[in-house]
């Protein structure tokens, strides 16, 4: 079943649609497409949020968040909360189903930023995140050293794949700046592995590809995660660049990583099924 729903935000309504496997979800996915805060629509991720929902058993709620520059930080990040916090009163408190809150890139920040905002609040089984961005730029205190002598994995992905493929450090530079002020780069809410605090967070499956510009802040947030004491499944992917998420039906290696974390999904969700109010 496919179905489209308005789900209330705190400033305006958030278009939304579900997917639900035949037979009823095991649990509810909450799915944050990417797009660097600016760009991707609901059909832009429907194949990606069928094959998941069908691998997975659970339903896929695609959130159709505001983007930037017509609505800047924090305004997409605001409505991926209230998105979760409507998930979490539709399916979990009142069907008694597993939530999960996953996304791609740009998608996967706001995925974990919100997770981490709430998690006093919204219980989530898992935060799935395909080759997130969690820094604003490799740390200041570190550049000086892009000569090419540093062995900091972060900084030395953003010097090896600076020109790309598909996704540059140009590119992350121009996303950034028309998503918030450079003055709020630092804010872990832009930057969630500049956090102090990551404790408590739901577990974490995090995929990078092997030829990508954020892959060290992917491997480095995952270190921080398992640092605090949260459960990680950090998987990195060879022959793979940024955007393979939505691969799946052109490159077999990218099948077989939607594959995976469709088994990780499945593994954090009890069977059960629910539907939320219209």
């Amino acid at each position: 079943e496919v179905r489209d729903l308005v789900i209330p935000g705190r400033s305006s309504p958030i278009a939304a649609r579900l997917f639900q496997p035949e037979g009823g979800p095991r649990g509810i996915v909450v799915y944050i497409h990417g797009g660097g805060w600016l760009a991707g629509t609901l059909e832009g991720s429907d194949a990606l949020a069928r094959n998941l929902a069908q691998r997975s058993g659970c339903g896929v709620l695609l959130v159709d968040y505001r983007l930037a520059p017509e609505h800047p930080f924090p305004c997409g990040l605001e409505d991926v909360e209230d998105a979760l916090v409507w998930a979490s009163t539709a399916w979990t408190e009142a069907a008694g189903l597993p939530l999960v809150v996953a996304g791609d890139s740009a998608g996967a920040n706001l995925a974990t930023v919100a997770a981490a905002a709430l998690k006093e609040r919204v219980t989530l089984a898992l935060q799935l995140l395909f080759y997130p961005a969690t820094d604003t730029d490799p740390p200041t205190e570190v550049t000086s050293t892009l000569s090419g002598t540093d062995t900091d994995p972060e900084t030395a992905s953003y010097r090896e794949f600076a020109a790309g493929p598909r996704l540059t450090r140009s590119d992350m530079m121009w996303f950034l700046g028309h998503y918030a002020p450079a003055a709020m780069w630092r804010d872990p809410r832009i930057a969630p592995l500049r956090s102090v605090d990551l404790r408590g967070c739901p577990p974490a499956w995090i995929a990078t590809p092997a030829h990508h510009v954020l892959r060290g802040q992917g491997g480095a947030y995952a270190r921080r995660l398992a640092a605090a004491g949260v459960a990680v499944q950090s998987r990195r992917y060879d022959g793979l660049a940024h955007g393979f998420a939505r691969m799946m039906n052109i490159v077999d290696s990218a099948d077989r990583a939607l594959d995976d974390a469709a088994a990780a999904i499945s593994a954090r969700c009890l069977p059960g099924a629910g539907q939320p109010s219209a």
